[in-house]
């Protein structure tokens, strides 16, 4: 009997989310019936008791009653973060600035909001700057790691030798410079044969033109 917009399920979740006159609320798979009415802007999953609703443009968390557990004070669009759901106890929301940190099932904050996007893994979070290298922490805020970085790539220059006797013909030969560019948040470094950072991430690309310049 609920007349719908749309409707999604995930997995084997006996809780999905129903969309009515562009709002969203919660109905029980199984049976159909309502559990939450649709009055919120935005709508995720039940995860650990709790789902991310959003009204009046903020972030908050109800339980199945739909009371507030969690209150709307976290500016879903001034962040990057797109996915509000709870593991092992954690989600990572941002403040009223933008900056993302990590909240308990309570609205604790246990790693401050500090970061431009954060990426949630099983025993750390790694927190990530525009410009600066990402960090590791664990679930107490401690650093883990200060430097992480996406990938790292070899660094050569091309060099034109004269093939033969004929100084008109040329042979291309890629000389290594003993330095690499890393790459960090889309951003690039430069870095030494010995894993020394020359650079911070700061350049959109880095070419190398001869053994000691690059553009």
């Amino acid at each position: 009997g609920i007349v719908t917009d749309s409707h999604y399920t995930f997995g084997n979740d006996s809780i999905g989310i129903y969309e009515k006159d562009g709002k969203y609320g919660f109905y029980h798979v199984g049976t159909e019936d309502i559990i939450i009415p649709a009055e919120y802007e935005k709508a995720w999953r039940f995860s650990e008791g709790l789902a991310g609703v959003l009204k009046n443009d903020l972030l908050g968390f109800i339980n199945l009653k739909g009371e507030t557990v969690i209150e709307f004070n976290y500016a879903y669009k001034k962040s990057r973060l797109y996915d509000f759901i709870f593991e092992r106890g954690y989600c990572a929301v941002p403040n009223m600035d933008g900056l993302c940190g990590v909240i308990d099932n309570t609205g604790n904050w246990l790693i401050q909001p500090q970061y431009e996007f954060i990426t949630m893994k099983p025993d750390s979070i790694i927190g990530s700057l525009k410009k600066d290298f990402k960090k590791q922490l664990d679930y107490s805020g401690n650093i883990i790691n200060h430097y992480v970085i996406d990938e790292v790539y070899e660094l050569k220059f091309t060099q034109y030798v004269v093939s033969g006797e004929d100084s008109d013909q040329y042979l291309e030969k890629d000389i290594p410079t003993g330095c690499y560019k890393y790459w960090v948040n889309s951003y690039f470094g430069l870095m030494d044969d010995t894993g020394k950072f020359l650079t911070m991430p700061i350049y959109d690309n880095i070419e190398m033109i001869s053994k000691d310049l690059f553009k």
